[in-house]
């Protein structure tokens, strides 16, 4: 099946071109430019000139549709996954809030399950998850809940961690915790050695020890300026 795409203002990487068709065949963008021939068989619409961009992807969602990645059920990741493509999101990471061991656990079971069951329903790419907290601290909790922040003891938020890694591999793709708790720079190395982006976030951390952390690989910031 072929469909043509005219008069669109296309976002290209490069520059944006005003009154060029896209022809899209059996899915797949094949041909962009001014004024493309037109196959008897192709359907068209016309864009008067609105803009047509790539589908985005974001890396921190917690929820979308009234639907949240902490309800922990297939129906709210697909209802979240359906109402992010409605607004030009094509995938996603499913983003958490600090939470007891055992409900990220269950989380992050929901999200292995809902990547690997295939749906007719059409929705935004589900690309893993961004663990936010809960190695996070207390002063800049922001909308965390204080009793689902662990106390920072040597060695504690690495066990954590390395468990969920463990338990799940491949699906977390970027952590986000505050770099003046214990284990800063075996999380950090940790990160590097599973391809895991390590991000720095509700963090009580100063210029200087914003510094230190780039040396440890660390070269994220989440929502900076929010809560820190």
């Amino acid at each position: 099946m072929r469909h043509l795409i005219r008069q669109a203002t296309i976002v290209l990487p490069d520059r944006i071109e005003a009154n060029w068709d896209m022809l899209i065949e059996n899915g797949r963008i094949c041909k962009i430019g001014y004024n493309l021939p037109n196959d008897d068989n192709d359907s068209s619409c016309f864009l008067n000139g609105d803009i047509l961009i790539p589908g985005l992807i974001d890396t921190h969602v917690h929820g979308a549709g009234g639907y949240d990645t902490m309800d922990g059920t297939a129906n709210s990741l697909t209802g979240l996954s359906y109402a992010l493509l409605k607004e030009g999101t094509t995938a996603f990471l499913a983003t958490t809030l600090s939470s007891s061991q055992g409900c990220l656990q269950t989380v992050l079971e929901n999200v292995t399950r809902a990547r690997i069951t295939p749906t007719d329903c059409p929705q935004a790419e589900l690309l893993g998850i961004h663990l936010e907290g809960p190695f996070l601290t207390l002063q800049y909790k922001g909308a965390h809940v204080s009793d689902h922040i662990p106390p920072s003891i040597p060695g504690r938020d690495l066990a954590a961690f390395t468990q969920l890694v463990r338990a799940f591999p491949g699906l977390i793709r970027i952590i986000t915790f505050a770099i003046e708790r214990m284990d800063t720079t075996e999380l950090a190395a940790f990160c590097q050695s599973h391809g895991i982006i390590p991000a720095v976030g509700h963090t009580a951390a100063d210029y200087m020890a914003m510094m230190r952390a780039a040396t440890t690989g660390i070269c994220r910031i989440t929502h900076a300026f929010n809560a820190m």
